[in-house]
This record gives structure tokens, C-alpha cells and sequence, in this order.
């Protein structure tokens, strides 16, 4: 059962909705809940965490947001809490139509914002901008990431498509679920250079059996959400030995799943994380910025 319930709030992190705006009253002070760990992440980035006074019990970044009070876990809010709170409106990248009909009979304005895709995360960079008067500061966001976005394409397409490494990314072992071409982790590893050996699947996760992952030969296996026995238990089987992943000890666990899996202001950093293991000799992480380095059994 924790495991079925760790697997849900992984995949609630990952996919998300959206909605429409709201326009403040200027004579009185924001009172913002965000339900979703990326959006007050996003809103800090913006300058404007003072006007949050809810957040959910699965934020882990950035610090300064753990002094703002928790509305419940990430997925499952509490409205009693919601409601004693006060807030001028409620944010969340979830879809619950249940939620928006009890705050909207509660007069409390719920928006839906999207995290399906990266162009997803500057049109909620936008809508916030506009929501909480920091547009100037959500062009420069915008800016930012969409520069770092050009660099690193433009060195993945130095790298013929047919030598990038194929990548394995490994949400979830029992079953195994990955990723397919509507997730914006497909797009962190062509970013990042590799090939996503599950591109070609026309969704955003997507369960994949032993015989497909055996048959498709990934070079480089990435399980954020794993410890390091995962990699040993990998390397184990008799089935898996001939794939270069494991017969070339590219088996990479225990990364910030935090960071990889919210997409949010650290796009930048999450990237390079993939791409240092995709190519260890090429990118230095920067230790001050990730918490936790890709680790290599």
C-alpha cells in the first residue's frame, strides 16, 4: 500500500493541468495557497513568496517555503485548512473537479496550471507574472531558461542523433514505468543528449515489460527515485547482463528526484544532472545547486 502511494505522489509531481486568470485588488495584499511543490518554487522565483500563505506537505525547495503553513499533502488538501487560511485564491497542477466545486461554493477561486511540457512551464511563468503583478520578473524568468534551453540544444546537435546514447529513464520498478514522447522528461534527455528509447511511444508515462527494455539495449539507465541496491539488484539478473547499460556499469541512482521530477525553475539544473551521466567527462555538476550527485554503481 506505501508503495502505491509513493508510486501516486511520483506521478502527481509529473502531470498537472490549466486554467484562467484572476485580477487582484490592488488595496489589499495577495493571500496565495499553492498546492503543487513546482508552482511555489516558480512564485519564490518570481519574488513574490511573501504573498503565499498555504503550500503542501511535499514541498522540499526552496528553504525560505517551509515556514509557510501546510494545507495537506501534495494531491490530497485539506479544506478545512484551505478555508481557515483565507486565501485569495488557490493554485494547484492537479485536476480535481470536486476540489474546484467545493472552493468555488466556498467563493474561494481555484486555477489550474500546467506542467505537461516545458513550453507548459512558461506559459505558467506568464499567467503567474500576471497574477501576481511580477511581470517584468516572469520575462526574465522566460529569458533565462529559454537562453540555457539554446545552449544546450546547441550542443546536443553537435552529436549525430544515431550516436547519442540511449537512455532509460526508470520512474518506477514494479512494474517499470518510463517515459514517452508527452513528458517533459523525454525532453531533459534529448536536452541533455541522449535518446530516449521510449520516444517513440505516443504518451506521457507508460508501463514497459523486461523483454522491451532487453530488446531496446539502453546504454544509460537513470532511476532518480532508487537507492544504490537497485543498481546491484540490476546488475544481478542473468536476463539483464547483456545490456550495455549494465555490462558497462552505467546504471545511475539516487538522484535528486526532487529536482528531476518538478518542473519548475531548476529545468536548467535538472538537465545538467542527466546529462552528467549521460556524459560524466563533459559536465561538472555544481555541488552547491544539487543536493545530491548522480550516483554511478
Amino acid at each position: 500500500m506505501k508503495r502505491k502511494i509513493y508510486l501516486l505522489v511520483i506521478i502527481l509531481l509529473i502531470i498537472s493541468n490549466f486554467a484562467a486568470p484572476i485580477i487582484a485588488d490592488s488595496k489589499h495584499k495577495l493571500r496565495v495557497i499553492s498546492l503543487a511543490p513546482n508552482l511555489t518554487e516558480t512564485i519564490f522565483k518570481l519574488e513574490r513568496g511573501d504573498l503565499l500563505v498555504g503550500r503542501t506537505s511535499s514541498l522540499k525547495y526552496p528553504p525560505e517555503a517551509l515556514k509557510i503553513a501546510v494545507v495537506g499533502g501534495f494531491g490530497s488538501p485539506s479544506i478545512e485548512e484551505i478555508v481557515m487560511l483565507k486565501p485569495s485564491f488557490v493554485i494547484t497542477s492537479i485536476l480535481n473537479l470536486d476540489l474546484k466545486q467545493t472552493l468555488n461554493d466556498m467563493n474561494i477561486k481555484l486555477i489550474f496550471l500546467p506542467t505537461n511540457n516545458i513550453d507548459d512551464y512558461f506559459k505558467t511563468v506568464n499567467k503567474l507574472g500576471k497574477l501576481l503583478d511580477a511581470e517584468t520578473q516572469a520575462k526574465t524568468e522566460i529569458n533565462r531558461v529559454q537562453s540555457g534551453l539554446k545552449k544546450l540544444k546547441a550542443a546536443a546537435d553537435k552529436i549525430p542523433v544515431k550516436k547519442r546514447p540511449k537512455v532509460l529513464l526508470e520512474i518506477w520498478d514494479k512494474p517499470i514505468l518510463t517515459v514517452g514522447n508527452k513528458s517533459f522528461l523525454n525532453d531533459y534527455i534529448s536536452y541533455a543528449g541522449g535518446r530516449n528509447i521510449a520516444a517513440g511511444i505516443d504518451m506521457g508515462y507508460v508501463n514497459v515489460s523486461e523483454e522491451w527494455i532487453i530488446l531496446s539495449a539502453p546504454q544509460i539507465i537513470l532511476c532518480p527515485s532508487t537507492n544504490r541496491n537497485y543498481a546491484k539488484e540490476i546488475a544481478a539478473q542473468p536476463e539483464w547482463s547483456n545490456i550495455p547499460a549494465v555490462k558497462n556499469n552505467r546504471i545511475y541512482t539516487d538522484l535528486n528526484k526532487n529536482l528531476i521530477y518538478i518542473l519548475g525553475p531548476r529545468i536548467l539544473e535538472a538537465i545538467k544532472v542527466i546529462k552528467d551521466c549521460i556524459y560524466p567527462k563533459q559536465i561538472h555538476v555544481d555541488k552547491s545547486k544539487l543536493n545530491i550527485l548522480p550516483k554511478k554503481f
